[in-house]
């Protein structure tokens, strides 16, 4: 197994994340996201999707994400929304080639989906 300073750790962390959020889970997501940049790794990051459609066969999907639907291109267009081939393909490139910022947006995650 390599050793940490040569790998790449990657948080699927969540929008809202924020260390003074109202929301306990955003603050708990914060702490989490501020400790694994401590731990010292070559690099590491947060994928922080905001609203995910699943993929082609995916299987125990949420019964709120069929409420979300028909908004999806509203929310692509807006930025807001990755499928789950994005969100895998940009975790590749990560890998692969690293980015300039710790904390990816969903317009990171799609723009990175695209360069692979």
């Amino acid at each position: 197994m390599p050793d940490k300073e040569r790998m790449t750790f990657i948080y699927l962390s969540g929008a809202g994340t924020s260390p003074d959020g109202k929301q306990f889970w955003q603050q708990v997501k914060s702490r989490t996201e501020a400790e694994i940049q401590t731990k010292g790794f070559n690099r590491a990051f947060a994928l922080r999707p905001a609203i995910m459609k699943w993929a082609k066969g995916q299987k125990h999907i949420q019964t709120m994400q069929y409420f979300f639907l028909p908004f999806f291109p509203l929310f692509r267009l807006l930025g807001q929304g990755n499928n789950m081939r994005e969100i895998a393909l940009s975790q590749l490139v990560l890998a692969r080639d690293g980015y300039q910022k710790f904390a990816i947006t969903p317009k990171d995650i799609t723009l990175l989906a695209k360069t692979f």
